[in-house]
């Protein structure tokens, strides 16, 4: 083994410093023997910067304990993400975990209550391939209400008033319930498995459904009426409603996704979501469409994707392509904060990325006031 030089020991010895609390995938100091101080000097540099980008790893690359979700909780003070079945907490400045929820099993839904900082929805699987959603106090940690079904629960949506809780999932059905008290309500059925469910923001009784029969479904939660339907091509992972409720949008493994008029049916778009530079190509388009997002401000369409890229939508410019965020993996989430001005997008690279979307620059994480 050769001896290393005192040069070659010097510039070990100063990344090092920088590197020491972090898990590194390459070796980057058998890469920089041949260089001289300088440039270590300035990777030295780059990767302080690095470390205070807003990159958290939740996950790994088990197959069940993938991240699923990432949202903000209503005031914008924390983030909640999945992985390895359990809930990080996260301070929404500085990365810092504040609690942890031990969900025990395969997570594949996380909702906030809309009007409510300390109550959380996560749904997945329980004991076998039965399906379960818990109800917590993020504070304390504590299960204040929990949700049996029979089959995996693959999506939850409160209510605007945060009243009533819908579950969908893999026994084809949607199922309402009582938040305060727990008791069920109703249920609607279908002939596949429901991937997606989004409340109306101004109506409590207007609920969209998607799932593998590939058509969008707008109803009333309360009589089980249908209000419209739209068949999409393939499976549909994604729907949500604009922020005044006049649209509601669908994101299928078509490529596309579609917004359509609540009131009427009558589709208002189609976005072959694509590359920037594809955009003036046509006929030419993205990977499959895995996740969605609307800003409260009406502004923002962010449209997450099964190759890796997240493209966000100006729609006061006329639905116009604004930025594309590279991710190292299918993106199966994405969440704005309360106040329009982050994204944060969670991706099967196992980590939770929080990008400024006005310039479309990586977020840098404050430093915690917190006593160590």
């Amino acid at each position: 083994m050769p001896i290393a030089t005192r040069a070659e020991r010097r510039r070990r010895s100063a990344l090092s410093a920088a590197l020491h609390q972090d898990a590194i995938m390459y070796n980057i100091l058998n890469f920089l023997d041949e260089k001289d101080d300088a440039s270590v000097a300035r990777v030295c540099k780059g990767y302080a910067a690095l470390r205070r980008a807003f990159v958290l790893p939740c996950g790994d690359d088990g197959l069940h304990s993938q991240l699923w979700n990432v949202t903000y909780s209503p005031d914008g003070t924390m983030i909640a993400a999945d992985g390895n079945c359990e809930v990080k907490l996260l301070d929404a400045m500085t990365g810092e975990q504040l609690r942890l929820l031990d969900f025990r099993r395969f997570i594949r839904t996380v909702v906030f209550s809309p009007q409510s900082t300390t109550t959380i929805a996560v749904g997945g699987l329980a004991s076998g391939y039965r399906g379960v959603c818990k109800i917590y106090d993020v504070h304390t940690g504590e299960v204040l209400q929990e949700y049996e079904r029979t089959e995996v629960v693959w999506a939850a949506a409160f209510t605007a008033d945060g009243a009533t809780l819908a579950l969908g999932g893999g026994d084809c059905c949607v199922a309402t319930y009582d938040v305060a008290t727990g008791e069920y309500l109703s249920s609607v059925y279908f002939s596949s498995e429901v991937n997606a469910l989004a409340f109306s923001p101004t109506d409590n009784r207007v609920l969209a459904s998607g799932g593998d029969d590939c058509v969008l479904s707008v109803w009333d939660a309360v009589t089980g009426d249908l209000m419209h339907e739209h068949e999409c091509d393939r499976a549909i992972y994604t729907v949500n409603f604009t922020p005044d409720g006049s649209l509601v949008a669908a994101g299928s493994r078509d490529r596309t996704l579609s917004l359509y008029n609540v009131a009427t049916g009558v589709r208002d778009r189609v976005l072959y979501h694509r590359p920037i530079e594809q955009a003036s190509r046509p006929g030419t388009t993205g990977a499959s469409v895995e996740s969605s997002a609307l800003s409260a401000d009406g502004r923002w369409l962010a449209v997450g994707s099964y190759n890796g890229t997240v493209y966000l939508y100006d729609i006061e410019d006329n639905y116009n392509l604004r930025h594309e965020f590279k991710r190292g993996g299918p993106v199966p989430t994405v969440a704005f904060s309360p106040n329009s001005s982050r994204l944060a997008i969670g991706s099967w690279e196992n980590s939770v990325a929080v990008y400024d979307v006005s310039t479309g620059a990586l977020c840098r994480r404050r430093e915690s006031s917190r006593p160590s």
